[in-house]
């Protein structure tokens, strides 16, 4: 009954927003229905076969796979725009469309667990709700229109900027606890944090990127890291470039993690940080 009641409150949401909210009148009835149907077990709705976010997390403790995590930006990418921290390129857009279809067995590939096993939040703000009604679908359309779907995928929410706990942080830190490591990142996010979640690592290598526009700087990255002994391991920190880099330094035989906001996750949930516009602004790379 509690999923059929969760249906329900997605669909009145849906059908009070078709006069309040333009971007209604762009989708169809189907794609309404459709969407709703993804927060209904057993629906024969297209899933990709995918590990959630603990066991994801669980499988980057245990074993020595390498990850590369795909969000919207990823995507926005693959469909010919640019983000704010990354300009668009062909060559950055074909890598990711390729990478994707993961062939890589040395490499997980992270989607977004909440495009196709969505839950109903009951205190979501409008904000909020808007982004899983009128933006998932078709972030959802393009994902599936890219991936291989006899590939099992893992969750590409391992890594937050809010709302991780305690324990997703002791597991992270568990990754590299005694190891050496290169954290490829920009350095105003690195000197920014009070709380640095690598302070449990044997030795930390710092390989820069600018603060915008790190695939530019690909063959210069790559070439550096290529310096290190194989057993580094390999933190990326860099936005969509980074979710190439892993598939790349995997191959060079590294084990390369593309783990997005752990370094400020970590800090914002050490000093107790309230989620805020403040808040989420101060800790992204300087214009």
């Amino acid at each position: 009954m509690g999923k059929l009641r969760n249906f329900y409150k997605n669909i009145k949401y849906l059908l009070r927003n078709r006069l309040e909210n333009q971007e209604f009148l762009k989708l169809t009835y189907e794609d309404v229905l459709e969407n709703c149907l993804y927060y209904l077990p057993n629906t024969d709705v297209p899933r990709p076969n995918m590990y959630g976010i603990s066991e994801t997390l669980k499988l980057l403790v245990d074993k020595d796979f390498s990850i590369a995590r795909y969000g919207d930006g990823e995507l926005r990418i693959m469909r010919g725009s640019g983000i704010k921290f990354q300009e668009y390129s062909e060559s950055l857009a074909e890598r990711l469309t390729e990478i994707l279809k993961n062939k890589n067995k040395k490499l997980l590939v992270g989607i977004p667990h909440i495009y196709f096993y969505p839950h109903y939040v009951p205190h979501a703000n409008k904000a909020e709700k808007d982004y899983r009604y009128f933006n998932v679908p078709k972030l959802r359309r393009q994902t599936l229109a890219n991936i291989d779907l006899t590939t099992k995928y893992c969750a590409a929410e391992i890594s937050t900027l809010f709302g991780s706990s305690k324990e997703t942080y002791d597991a992270f830190r568990c990754i590299w606890n005694g190891k050496e490591i290169a954290v490829v990142t920009c350095k105003s996010l690195w000197d920014g944090v009070q709380y640095n979640i690598f302070d449990n690592a044997k030795k930390i290598h710092n390989v820069w990127v600018p603060n915008k526009h790190a695939w530019s700087e690909n063959d210069r990255v790559l070439s550096e890291v290529s310096t290190l002994p194989k057993e580094t391991l390999i933190i990326l920190m860099c936005g969509p470039a980074a979710t190439v880099w892993a598939d790349d330094l995997s191959k060079m035989g590294y084990r390369a993690l593309d783990i997005g906001h752990v370094l400020k996750g970590y800090d914002f949930f050490m000093r107790d940080l309230p989620r805020s516009a403040e808040n989420v602004k101060r800790f992204y790379a300087p214009d």
